[in-house]
């Protein structure tokens, strides 16, 4: 009859190269939930009220604000309300230059707090992908520790602990490509996130530019 030892899982019963490389999962697990945290924050935390086109137009939006704002998927492309200069006009084009110099740094801004979620996203990916290599590098070399040691430690038969050792070996590669695809897919959904709020902020600027070209 097996025993309770046979399923003992403890972290003291782990082979040296088995700590090591779930100490390196967990680290790179932890790594990427901080990032994922910072790209969360820029992504659906921003707390103002939408960005409107007429704000934009008539000059009355600090850049900065606007480009967290789109990021944050908080840019609408709304209908046009305000009135403008007559563009013909002196006081037509400066409000023109103007508005367009916004857009410009904006754009910048934009397109420097994309990139750096991007980057996160994208490194979080990689950890996915690493994690599953760890597990499968772990699996490789655990098997002998975990037998002999089954073995040197119980009075359990050959095949009894070769079964021990195959249990736990699935037990490992289970939890390690589990870290893996949550990884995989959290990058996933940003990555999907980040496109839906690259594409709403291009199509913003694309409105923009062409009210404030007529």
């Amino acid at each position: 009859m097996y025993t309770i030892d046979i399923f003992h899982f403890s972290w003291g019963a782990q082979p040296t190269v088995v700590r090591l490389i779930l100490l390196g999962q967990l680290a790179l697990v932890l790594i990427s939930f901080v990032r994922f945290a910072k790209s969360a924050g820029r992504l659906y935390r921003f707390s103002r009220k939408p960005i409107l086109p007429d704000s934009v137009i008539e000059g009355e939006i600090d850049p900065n604000l606007l480009a967290a704002s789109a990021l944050a998927g908080r840019a609408l492309s709304k209908t046009v309300q305000g009135s403008r200069a007559n563009p013909e006009s002196a006081e037509g084009r400066a409000s023109a230059a103007k508005a367009l110099g916004i857009l410009r740094a904006a754009e910048c801004r934009f397109r420097y707090l994309w990139e750096r979620c991007h980057a996160d996203v994208e490194s979080a990916r990689r950890a996915s992908l690493l994690t599953f290599l760890l597990s499968l590098v772990m699996v490789a070399f655990a098997p002998a520790p975990i037998y002999f040691g089954c073995w040197n430690n119980s009075k359990l038969t050959g095949s009894t602990c070769m079964f021990a050792t195959v249990w736990h070996l699935l037990v490992l590669l289970g939890l390690g490509w589990s870290c893996s695809a949550a990884l995989y897919f959290a990058s996933s959904l940003f990555a999907r996130a980040l496109a839906c709020r690259k594409a709403g902020w291009e199509y913003f600027c694309a409105r923009m530019i062409n009210e404030l070209s007529r």
